[in-house]
């Protein structure tokens, strides 16, 4: 789900919920703005959960004027505003409004406290915040709190990054007056006079993550516990590491830092504090878990340096060209993708530098259709994917789908199905998320059953079959077809052959047949 473009004169430009429940899957909350507070989301009294999702490009105060324009020129091009769809929020109110019928003695009723938390505004003495595998970032708050403003409650954050979020008083990134938690956490690149990274003013643990180059320091406050953390400018009395961690920004969807070869952030972090798994569900091994939402790449930098030293050396127009013979560029390392790091059971084949995975859960899913059809497996396949590549999942029985990335909300894809030795594997030729289902999925009405066309396909009967007119068991009988009969089978579903028997064209089960020649 992406919700856009939203505008509020009061609190909360995209989604403003109270005494409610809020939980974003593989969701974008963006580029939407509120005079007051939460130029993103506004929750009050509420439980809120983000699972594999970017709030970013959100601002509060006047700064959000800015916002209005960009819906004046969307609006002026006949543009339509992407509103967010209610059935996927969790018991939730949302409020998406443009702003465009608005009188202007209403805006003027509205009374502006402030103009804090740009991204998210949190508040609540009971009420609880979770951010997991996500990013908060490019937000701006003339206030507090640009990335998040935590005014009360409780709150736990883990494998995420906070970054490029700005506030004009304090707390670029995060602003905390709760009881906060944040365990392999990346803050870094925020701004504001008064600490860039993080303002703690109440309770904040904050254990195995990285707070470096935020403008104005890195940190400001007395941490309840401050272990197994890289602070670069050494606030906050941290007195442990504070060498740079070489992080290099991946464009991944949260956006991600991995650090780069030599990095002390690598196998740095504590095992008491290590997650299961980091932002991309990369698994993280507790005694060598590296400190920060990403795990560490090997040789993914090597090629990425050359790359921009190769472009940097490229001569400029307009100067004379020299007679010498320029060396040749060397080759470049070859860039290992992080598909070549899944569990044995799920394996991702043909993708280069440019593609990656990680693994799903049910949350990372994030299709209720899915996750209630039984999805066995799931893998993300994200980057760019420039030739088709193949996804394997090690089972006996089922069937591959992939969610198409290319929409929002993501379509579900029937993919062709194939057996390789013990696995199971479908070629994908976009980015989005692979899902191992059961074969009773695709017969339960949750989506239009595949066909699938056969070429060299043989079966033989191996009792006295139903020729059925349709490819389901409750469909018309259209003949008997003897044991031990090879026909040609020109098309299959899910549990059904089509073959023409004496000019008779119908299904017969799969459950009765043997095959020779390509059936799948």
């Amino acid at each position: 789900m992406t919700m856009s473009y939203g505008y509020s004169a009061g609190d909360g430009g995209a989604i403003a919920i109270d005494n409610a429940s809020l939980v974003l899957i593989n969701s974008v909350v963006k580029h939407s703005g509120a005079q007051g507070r939460g130029g993103g989301i506004h929750a009050v009294n509420s439980i809120v959960e983000l699972f594999d999702s970017v709030v970013s490009s959100n601002a509060t105060g006047i700064v959000a004027e800015e916002i209005i324009n960009k819906l004046e020129e969307e609006e002026a091009g006949d543009a339509q505003l992407v509103e967010a769809q209610t059935d996927e929020i969790i018991s939730a109110e949302a409020q998406t409004d443009n702003g465009e019928n608005e009188e202007e003695d209403n805006v003027e009723e509205v009374t502006i406290v402030d103009s804090n938390g740009a991204g998210i505004y949190f508040e609540g003495e009971n009420s609880r915040l979770t951010i997991e595998k996500s990013g908060l970032d490019s937000n701006v708050s003339p206030g507090k709190g640009g990335g998040l403003y935590l005014a009360s409650g409780s709150a736990e954050i883990s494998d995420s990054t906070i970054s490029l979020n700005q506030a004009g008083e304090a707390g670029g990134g995060i602003f905390n007056a709760a009881n906060a938690r944040l365990t392999h956490v990346t803050v870094v690149g925020n701004t504001a006079p008064e600490a860039g990274g993080i303002v703690d003013e109440s309770q904040l643990q904050l254990y195995n993550s990285i707070l470096i180059d935020n403008a104005g320091m890195d940190c400001v406050g007395a941490l309840n516990a401050n272990l197994y953390n890289i602070i670069n400018d050494g606030s906050c009395a941290h007195d442990w590491i504070t060498q740079d961690p070489l992080l290099l920004l991946l464009e991944g969807s949260p956006m991600y830092y991995l650090p780069q070869e030599g990095s002390v952030a690598i196998d740095a972090a504590s095992a008491d504090y290590c997650t299961e798994t980091d932002q991309r569900s990369i698994v993280r091994i507790p005694e060598a878990c590296d400190i920060g939402a990403a795990e560490h790449q090997a040789g993914v930098f090597r090629f990425q340096i050359q790359s921009a030293l190769a472009a940097l050396d490229r001569p400029s127009g307009g100067g004379s060209v020299s007679e010498a013979t320029p060396e040749p560029a060397p080759e470049a390392t070859p860039v290992p993708s992080s598909c070549e790091s899944l569990p044995g059971h799920i394996t991702v084949s043909g993708a280069i530098g440019t593609v990656d995975c990680r693994m799903l859960d049910y949350r990372g899913v994030g299709n209720q259709t899915v996750v209630n059809g039984g999805a066995l497996y799931a893998v993300d396949i994200y980057g760019f994917v420039g030739l088709a590549i193949t996804v394997c999942f090690e089972h006996d029985s089922g069937g591959i789908i992939l969610l198409d990335a290319a929409n929002a909300p993501r379509n579900i894809v029937p993919l062709r199905t194939r057996t390789e030795g013990n696995m199971k594997c479908a070629t994908v030729d976009r980015t989005g998320a692979a899902v191992y289902m059961p074969l009773t999925f695709f017969t339960s009405g949750a989506i239009t059953e595949p066909i699938w066309d056969l070429t060299d396909c043989t079966v033989t009967t191996t009792d006295i079959l139903n020729l059925r007119q349709g490819a389901n068991s409750t469909s018309s009988i259209l003949a008997n077809v003897l044991n031990d009969v090879q026909l040609t089978a020109d098309q299959r579903s899910t549990y059904f052959y089509r073959v023409n028997y004496f000019d008779v064209i119908g299904w017969l089960s799969a459950d009765y047949l043997s095959y020779s020649g390509s059936c799948e």
